[in-house]
């Protein structure tokens, strides 16, 4: 006898185990691969100065790097009109006031211009 009433309740408790092992190895493959699928990011520095303005959703901030380690100048922005934006802003403040090492994750460097080299992600280290 099937513990299952019906072949098709059996077919379900399969397709709903089969979810979360999928589920599981993207969790997974995103952790331990997220170096290599991630975009260009700086090595661990500290920010010298983080600069909002009062008219648009721009922050600005400052990178203790050497002027060409890193795209062609250490300054980047955060588009502050996002959660996510926000949030960014929220870990640069944290990271410079604790005087923390951070890793700067862009698209791409910019056109050369203050502010060209838009922030994807910050990350707080230590």
């Amino acid at each position: 006898m099937s513990p299952f009433n019906s072949s098709k309740e059996g077919f379900l408790v399969i397709k709903k185990q089969l979810h979360c092992i999928k589920a599981t190895l993207f969790i997974l493959l995103s952790v331990f691969c997220s170096s290599v699928i991630s975009e260009p990011t700086s090595n661990a520095v500290t920010l010298t100065y983080v600069r909002p303005y009062a008219v648009g959703d721009v922050v600005f901030i400052g990178a203790n790097m050497p002027a060409g380690s890193f795209c062609s100048y250490p300054f980047f922005s955060i588009n502050i009109s996002t959660n996510s934006g926000k949030a960014m802003y929220a870990a640069a403040l944290v990271a410079l006031s604790q005087k923390k090492y951070v890793y700067i994750e862009i698209n791409e460097c910019g056109n050369g211009e203050a502010g060209s080299n838009l922030v994807q992600s910050i990350y707080v280290l230590y």
